[in-house]
């Protein structure tokens, strides 16, 4: 199972390309590890919603894997149910 890296919001985390930022220097900074695949759903201004994938191993396959598996690992971690 996936482990959760608690994110500490930055001061200005409501400021999206802020906090966006922030998760790319801790990665370059090697304060995350090397990303292999990730997803990130978007809700925009107008309503709509965008889902991304991303990393060298992401595929279509992938991003509906690591989407389904971090929403397993989020609820248990809210509900404080061992997700393992």
């Amino acid at each position: 199972m996936g482990k959760v890296i608690d994110m500490k919001r930055p001061e200005k985390w409501r400021d999206t390309v802020e906090f966006l930022r922030n998760i790319a220097d801790k990665i370059e900074q090697g304060e995350i590890p090397a990303v292999t695949m990730g997803t990130m759903a978007l809700v925009f201004s107008t309503g709509e919603m965008a889902n991304y994938g991303f990393g060298p191993e992401c595929d279509d396959l992938q991003m509906v894997a690591v989407s389904a598996i971090a929403h397993h690992v989020l609820l248990a971690d809210m509900s404080g149910v061992s997700g393992e």
